[in-house]
């Protein structure tokens, strides 16, 4: 009760306060209860931030799908060509395609951020000596470029998490299932496609509903590459950059405006939003059933 309940009232509470600078900040200045005035403000009351709203909430959910299938996917594919060549070299690469999960994601995001710098960044420079580029490319500047380069950063540090599950999960199924389908004349794609991934799939299901909801809260592979940035037409009142998920932005609302109301109401709105689709999904996931596939 006390170290979850309680905390959890109270931060849900705090969406129908007007707790927030400049004038509704104890303990020089009360807080009062406005009822559903900060849910009208976000959710339409103000052209300004509700659009920043929807923009942030918007991106929030295609950040989320695209991180979570890009890292799904991408360890899929090297776990199957690690395990379908006859490289002896193999460990040797497995061991390489890990490190970057094994990396603090913190330093590997700061690293990122200083290579992709567009004044002084290490690839800039390079693509500039080699004569490939004329002028500096904004890598992190510009908002759509900056969206693409976050998935793609999450896909390198997040990859090796999908492949080693993969790779186990194949390395459990029987090989008498393998070799009834060669005997029937199936192809190495065909294995793959009716043997290999729908049971890997089957047994990782629950974690990609993990990795989904975890991607919409994954603070750290944005606001440590970006921190949220670059600035768009909204932010200098908002404070939403133009990578910032509702997660980043809350922190910024709370560190930076002092605008605890608005950030508790988008606690609340992924709260609501999230739970019950995480619940459904798992409940409806077949891994959760008895029976058989």
């Amino acid at each position: 009760v006390f170290f979850v309940i309680v905390p959890l009232i109270f931060s849900a509470s705090v969406a129908f306060t007007n707790y927030s600078s400049p004038g509704h900040i104890p303990p020089n200045n009360t807080v009062d209860w406005v009822g559903f005035d900060n849910f009208v403000t976000l959710f339409g009351g103000d052209a300004t931030w509700a659009g920043a709203l929807g923009r942030v909430a918007l991106w929030t959910v295609v950040w989320a799908a695209l991180a979570t299938a890009t890292c799904y996917f991408g360890g899929m594919l090297m776990a199957v060509v690690l395990k379908e060549s006859n490289l002896r070299i193999a460990p040797l690469f497995r061991m390489v395609f890990i490190l970057p999960y094994a990396v603090p994601s913190v330093i590997s995001m700061l690293v990122w951020q200083n290579l992709l710098n567009g004044t002084f960044g290490t690839l800039n420079r390079t693509l500039r000596t080699l004569g490939l580029i004329s002028s500096p490319i904004p890598w992190l500047g510009d908002p759509w470029l900056a969206k693409f380069m976050v998935v793609l950063i999450n896909l390198w540090a997040g990859f090796p998490y999908f492949m080693l599950l993969t790779l186990g999960s194949m390395t459990a199924i029987a090989q008498d299932i393998y070799e009834a389908a060669l005997i029937d004349g199936a192809n190495k794609f065909q294995v793959f496609r009716k043997v290999t991934f729908p049971i890997v799939l089957y047994q990782t299901a629950p974690l990609i509903i993990m990795s989904f909801t975890h991607n919409i809260n994954n603070f750290g592979a944005i606001f440590f590459l970006t921190g949220g940035g670059p600035m768009v037409k909204d932010s200098t009142l908002t404070s939403a950059g133009g990578t910032d998920i509702l997660v980043t932005w809350i922190y910024k609302l709370t560190v930076n405006l002092l605008k605890y109301n608005y950030a508790s109401v988008l606690a609340v709105m992924i709260f609501v939003v999230l739970a019950p689709l995480a619940i459904i999904n798992l409940r409806r996931t077949r891994s959760f059933r008895e029976g058989e596939l």
